[in-house]
């Protein structure tokens, strides 16, 4: 299998076509490391993170950062990925803690749309060169990430698409594979270059199954099927970017009746970052100080 995540950026022989593919086996690993979900929350973040991480192959700046989040009406509540240029992924859950759902888990993977029911996906693309962030908000249909992901092309971008989302589940309840692919029409491309994606799209019996039997090195026979030859690509990791002076930050903003939570018997001040689970410790004449400024 592949040692680390990666995420290829693709071009088709006669450039109509642009696409992206990645394997996210460390992410899920990481993941379950820092969440400790049980295995319906962890298959349908990340089936999110794979969502935004092929979305993130189309930033162009170092700084820029892609947002996706599912405001949902089912019990998951709400879905959050942070994917930036660099390839650093972080996700979290309005409600991991999830129960089993009958009919949820078909061939080893756990359907998202029992779960997350409808509500809105909201798309925020922040770039660092000047320009404006990038809004986009469109409804979820189906609940399931893939066709919330091609409906958001399709909406927003104005662009076809095809996506495959797969993720597998050992007999122990662990993330065997897990990842995406995603192809999307140039400006150039015709009808017979979309049909042609769709119709090999559908040709392919299972993507999941495509995944846990990659090589080390790339995805050769996905590629060579469609004609694909990789651009660049970039190393993904599940990496948290905060820091004490963000928490910080955080804390002098709470309302009075919020901010007492985080205070301890011993008067410290303690705060865990919702992304990577990391604690930080204050001295309540820190955030007195910031507040003050």
């Amino acid at each position: 299998m592949i040692d680390t995540d990666v995420l290829y950026i693709l071009m088709s022989k006669n450039k109509n076509i642009n696409g992206y593919i990645c394997h996210l086996n460390n992410t899920a690993n990481e993941l379950k490391r820092i969440h400790n979900y049980n295995i319906i929350a962890n298959a349908i973040i990340l089936r999110a993170l794979a969502a935004g991480v092929l979305l993130s192959g189309n930033l162009k700046n170092r700084k820029d950062e892609l947002i996706l989040k599912w405001e949902c009406t089912g019990n998951i509540k709400s879905i959050f990925v942070k994917v930036d240029y660099e390839g650093r992924v972080v996700g979290n859950l309005g409600n991991p803690d999830l129960s089993l759902i009958e009919d949820s888990i078909i061939d080893n993977t756990v359907l998202a749309e029992p779960y997350i029911g409808f509500g809105e996906l909201i798309v925020v693309r922040n770039t660092y060169d000047g320009r404006a962030p990038y809004n986009s908000v469109t409804l979820i249909e189906t609940g399931e990430i893939a066709d919330d992901i091609s409906r958001f092309i399709k909406q927003s971008l104005q662009i076809d698409s095809a996506i495959k989302i797969g993720l597998s589940i050992d007999p122990d309840n662990n993330i065997e594979a897990c990842g995406g692919f995603l192809l999307m029409a140039m400006p150039d491309a015709d009808e017979s270059d979309i049909k042609e994606i769709h119709d090999k799209f559908n040709s392919i019996e299972s993507f999941t199954e495509l995944l846990k039997n990659t090589g080390s090195s790339d995805f050769g026979k996905i590629l060579d099927k469609f004609g694909l030859d990789i651009i660049s690509k970039r190393e993904i990791r599940y990496e948290c970017r905060c820091n004490k002076g963000k928490i910080l930050d955080l804390l002098v903003k709470l309302k009075p009746e919020d901010f007492t939570s985080f205070i301890q018997d011993d008067g410290k001040i303690s705060a865990a970052c919702e992304y990577c689970n990391k604690v930080y410790i204050f001295d309540p004449k820190e955030v007195e100080k910031v507040k003050k400024l």
